[in-house]
């Protein structure tokens, strides 16, 4: 959403946010350089009351469109948009797998009753159960062209891995992995670890994330066995200047729609191997990447060993991710939001 706002800024158009959460308000504005005067701040009080000081902002705002992006105010915004002359898109379905909770069920019934939605997968429609229509559509998420290092990058992968594991060693012939998410169950670096304990090739792994789950992760590092091959780098604002040092990008995820981790390891040029889930098939080509079965470390073992065979120089790998790179290139992507948009407010 942060990227999709600064696009749309650049091509003229007046963009803001509201929201309840005034964290996510400052790391947008720090990293993508966002006027935080284009975020507006609603009590959660207020905001769970509901109608009353959303459509305060909003009327202030005069939007031709007005999109959702969690199901509260997706709630509210279904019902105002009978009353108001803006148009109103569902934004809410992010992940492309399905569950049986109450929170879902709701989203897919919310969704259902919008006059259009977007969805950033084919997976996230499917998995609620919904077909794509003339209001209902998919658009990716888009993806910064990375820094090409070129001569520069064996220095500085030298450089990281020496800061990172304070070794005096030869690290030309050691595979380094990088994961770049959250600290969370949901994000299952059980299964990581569990892979990485069963290697028999000398590597090095950075997890570039932070989270409640940091201390169960290190626990579990240990009892593997292998602290002295794995570093939890915390957050990180230098990730895609970190990205194209790297060998392999591991990614094991519950669900995706559209992960833009991935999407930034195959612009840094480096083999992604996967949890095959959501809409994550849809954006790693077989040429870029191996795809993994979920909470399996036997099958991610497989694919880590798979993905090292693949020839990052070989012209078949380079076709495959420059392809990828222009698919999802902010260019072409916002392209396809101005589009959609015209498109459905003219249908007011």
């Amino acid at each position: 959403m942060a990227v999709l706002t600064r696009n749309l800024l650049a091509r003229g158009h007046e963009v803001y946010w509201i929201t309840q959460n005034w964290d996510k308000g400052n790391d947008y504005v720090d990293e993508y350089g966002i006027d935080k005067n284009r975020i507006f701040i609603v009590k959660s009080r207020s905001y769970f009351l509901g109608i009353n000081p959303i459509d305060k902002q909003i009327s202030g705002l005069k939007p031709d469109v007005v999109m959702s992006w969690d199901i509260r105010s997706s709630f509210w915004l279904l019902v105002l948009h009978f009353l108001r002359s803006w148009t109103y898109v569902n934004g809410t379905i992010r992940h492309g797998i399905r569950n049986n909770s109450f929170q879902h069920k709701l989203r897919s019934w919310l969704v259902r009753l919008s006059p259009f939605a977007i969805a950033n997968s084919k997976a996230g429609f499917k998995a609620n159960k919904l077909r794509l229509k003339s209001n209902r559509c998919v658009i990716y998420n888009a993806v910064d062209p990375l820094l090409d290092l070129k001569n520069e990058r064996d220095k500085k992968r030298a450089l990281l891995l020496s800061e990172s594991f304070k070794e005096d060693i030869n690290f030309d012939n050691i595979v380094l992995m990088i994961s770049v998410a959250n600290l969370v169950p949901y994000k299952d670096y059980k299964t990581v670890i569990e892979a990485l304990s069963q290697l028999n090739i000398p590597y090095r792994y950075l997890i570039i994330g932070e989270g409640p789950q940091r201390k169960s992760i290190e626990d579990l590092i240990k009892v593997k066995g292998i602290q002295e091959k794995v570093r939890l780098l915390g957050r990180r604002k230098d990730v895609k200047e970190l990205l194209p040092l790297a060998d392999l990008f591991l990614h094991s995820s519950k669900g995706e729609g559209c992960s833009n981790a991935i999407l930034e390891a195959i612009s840094a040029k480096i083999p992604v191997v996967a949890s095959e889930v959501g809409g994550t098939p849809e954006i790693l080509p077989k040429k870029s990447g191996i795809l993994f079965t979920f909470q399996n470390a036997k099958s991610l073992k497989s694919a880590i060993l798979l993905s090292l065979k693949i020839d990052k120089n070989s012209e078949e790998f380079r076709k495959s991710n420059r392809s990828q790179v222009q698919k999802f290139s902010n260019e072409r992507i916002t392209d396809e939001f101005e589009e959609v948009f015209n498109k459905w407010i003219s249908k007011k």
